[in-house]
């Protein structure tokens, strides 16, 4: 643009004046794909495709060395910039140390979050977008979904891989969701996780019910909160954690993330602490043990129950009968209808 001098009223604007205020407002309508018309929303509605597209370009480069163009007639950033965002799809997947060169800028690594360590295969996929944002020299990757389909650092958590704990109490780090077994397929400890780059994510579960797995806290390089250790006592519990600085660290915990439940007469409910609600509703004589829908996996730690019938002469208890099932008690003779609800782990 040409330098403006200051205008007064009585002041003519001469045409080239007047050429580089409407020239650049042109350029950037028709650089979003409209038509010049008489319309006066046009600058607004090319200012808001920018800001809704305006990070993502086409990509027509080969393995391991992509190249980036604006999308039709929309312009590029002249220079890279620190915090740049860049999307693309990719035509070719990654098969280790990769480049980026963004609308002919010129030729930029692209790196894991950390910003220093390489791609691996399969980091760019065909199957998925690429994100990544300038840190002053190189990209780093951000390929991170919400949990639920988490995808980090091109790791998937739709196909759960199974690791089994070594003799020192470590697994690899080899996707975003571990089954765990045990060593000989029984109970064990788990203390360390090998592998990861900064910014990885990986849900913990147990791979069967044959053992309990236990997530020790500091021992390793895992740790958890409230510093203390967690119990995959079931197929239900989970623990996620996030690659921070060398370590695993614990970002959540459940008994089940989605939090299943069962609307059933005798049926339960996950709280998001991972405690299990259980009810139901059952006609039987005294002593009777009713099995819970699941199993508590660690703790029983309470019940109530109540008579549905109309007398007010029948009492009614319970006894914990292990973590399956709670055993109904009344005096009414014969048979009784009683509602329980019972709490645990």
């Amino acid at each position: 643009m040409a330098k403006f001098d200051s205008k007064v009223d009585g002041n003519t604007v001469g045409g080239d004046e007047y050429n580089n205020i409407v020239n650049p407002l042109a350029n950037l309508i028709t650089s979003s794909g409209q038509t010049i018309d008489t319309g006066n929303t046009q600058v607004v509605k090319a200012i808001a495709d920018y800001a809704a597209v305006g990070t993502f370009y086409s990509e027509g480069g080969v393995v391991n060395a992509y190249s980036l163009s604006a999308i039709g007639n929309r312009l590029a950033p002249n220079a890279y910039s620190e915090g740049m965002e860049i999307r693309f799809r990719a035509g070719n997947t990654n098969t280790g140390a990769t480049t980026v060169n963004v609308a002919g800028l010129g030729v930029k690594s692209i790196k894991q979050g950390d910003g220093s360590t390489d791609l691996t295969a399969g980091d760019i996929s065909t199957d998925f977008d690429t994100r990544a944002r300038y840190d002053g020299t190189v990209f780093r990757l951000s390929n991170v979904s919400d949990v639920g389909n988490l995808t980090v650092n091109g790791k998937f958590n739709t196909t759960p891989v199974t690791e089994t704990i070594s003799s020192e109490g470590a697994i690899t780090y080899s996707g975003a969701t571990i089954q765990v077994n045990g060593e000989g397929g029984a109970a064990d400890v788990l203390t360390t996780i090998n592998g990861g780059s900064e910014g990885d994510r990986v849900l913990l579960r147990k791979l069967n019910t044959s053992g309990d797995i236990t997530v020790e806290d500091g021992t390793g390089n895992i740790f958890l909160e409230p510093n203390e250790n967690v119990q995959l006592g079931s197929l239900m519990a989970a623990v996620e954690l996030s690659y921070i600085n060398g370590t695993w660290k614990q970002v959540s915990r459940s008994g089940q993330l989605d939090f299943a439940h069962s609307d059933a007469t005798n049926g339960y409910q996950y709280l998001p602490s991972g405690m299990l609600f259980q009810w139901g509703s059952n006609s039987v004589t005294t002593g009777t043990i009713v099995t819970l829908p699941i199993a508590f996996s660690s703790a029983f730690h309470g019940a109530t129950t109540s008579h549905r019938g109309n007398s007010n002469t029948v009492i009614h208890t319970y006894n914990r009968s292990g973590l399956t099932g709670i055993k109904l008690n009344h005096n009414g003779g014969g048979t009784s209808e009683i509602s329980w609800w019972a709490v645990g782990d």
